[in-house]
């Protein structure tokens, strides 16, 4: 409150009232998953470091889903502002005015890739990449981040935290896959 709000629309016509209340809840990115009886799996991606930090991305699948962008579950990512990290998915194949989106819910397949990046304003400070379940997962699913610049993979069943430094970059890639061992191989 008092800093900055960000609103998106694909609309050119469009009238925006807000009448002044006092919050009674921490503001932030809307969660995909309260009242959606469809998600077959989904994970929650969070990236801090000791200044700030980006708490609201997802991916997952859903049985609504499909690989293009999908009103309810794909959200645009705010503009960062100020100090900040961002962590977002990349979409300009998407049919949308936005190419940068919080979470990508994708039809449940064999597999996925999801490629996403992390930028900050902050380049020399450790950043914490936590990869946390927000649904049960299916036994069969194998879940692997890997650092593009590091050229490091790190199999998310059994460690969900990865910490690196952009070090001058202001930006960096990640891959997360999922799907079957075959899928994987």
């Amino acid at each position: 409150p008092w800093e900055g709000y960000s609103i998106y629309t694909e609309s050119e016509n469009m009238t925006l009232l807000i009448p002044p209340q006092i919050a009674n809840t921490q503001l932030g990115k809307k969660s995909p998953l309260p009242g959606y009886n469809d998600i077959v799996w989904a994970l929650s991606l969070l990236v801090s470091n000791e200044l700030v930090a980006d708490k609201a991305n997802f991916i997952g699948s859903a049985e609504n889903a499909t690989e293009n962008y999908d009103y309810g579950y794909d959200f645009v990512e705010p503009p960062g502002v100020g100090s900040h990290l961002s962590l977002y998915f990349d979409r300009p194949d998407w049919d949308m005015q936005a190419e940068k989106f919080t979470s990508d819910f994708r039809a449940p397949q064999a597999g996925h890739i999801w490629e996403f990046d992390v930028t900050g304003t902050n380049p020399d400070k450790p950043v914490e990449l936590i990869v946390s379940q927000m649904t049960e997962l299916p036994e069969n699913l194998s879940l692997h981040l890997i650092d593009l610049a590091g050229g490091v993979s790190i199999d998310l069943r059994n460690d969900s935290t990865f910490t690196f430094i952009l070090s001058g970059q202001k930006s960096r890639r990640f891959k997360i896959i999922a799907g079957s061992d075959e899928f994987l191989e």
